[in-house]
């Protein structure tokens, strides 16, 4: 091959590879990241439906966000160191953020060291002066106004005729999660 027919060839190639990058163009793009707050919720007082006697038939105590119980059938509602309570909780995280929340439908209460048990139906609200009742069920969201939310739950305990006296406890677990 002669010079000429190589350098024809070596110019036809490069014209090639300079046509196909012409085609090729470069953007910048941007990235960014916001790290927030994590959301928590905190367990401020027990919902506790206090001391009563079950009676012939059974019932149930009802006790309201507000904190405010009653009871159907024969129970008996007792004064004497009752110390009635809906649960408190608080729920903190990214200021005016939405989020979701998680109230189980039941709870079991057991009596230590037997197979013996309650039940509670729930029913929360943010709003504890309202006496939500289990007519409204648990609320599903909130938004946190100032950085923080009052969660307030309260039950139907339902007491058998032959529920034995003693002790009942369990406990229950409420989820927070940003929308």
């Amino acid at each position: 091959m002669s010079i000429k027919g190589f350098t024809v060839g070596a110019i036809a190639l490069a014209a090639v590879a300079f046509a196909a990058n012409t085609n090729a163009a470069t953007d910048t793009g941007t990235a960014d990241a916001t790290v927030i707050q994590p959301i928590t919720i905190t367990a401020d007082q027990s919902l506790s439906f206090g001391k009563f006697v079950k009676g012939a038939t059974g019932g149930t105590v009802v006790l309201t966000t507000a904190g405010a119980r009653t009871a159907t059938g024969d129970v008996v509602l007792s004064t004497a160191g009752a110390f009635e309570s809906a649960g408190i909780f608080t729920v903190t995280g990214e200021t005016d953020s939405t989020f979701s929340i998680t109230v189980p439908a039941t709870v079991t209460l057991t009596e230590a060291g037997t197979s013996t048990t309650m039940e509670i139906t729930t029913f929360s609200d943010l709003d504890g002066s309202t006496a939500m009742t289990t007519a409204a069920g648990n609320v599903t969201g909130g938004t946190l106004t100032g950085g923080t939310q009052t969660l307030y739950v309260g039950g139907e305990l339902a007491v058998g005729a032959t529920q034995v006296s003693a002790d009942y406890t369990g406990t229950y677990d409420v989820t927070v999660e940003y929308n």
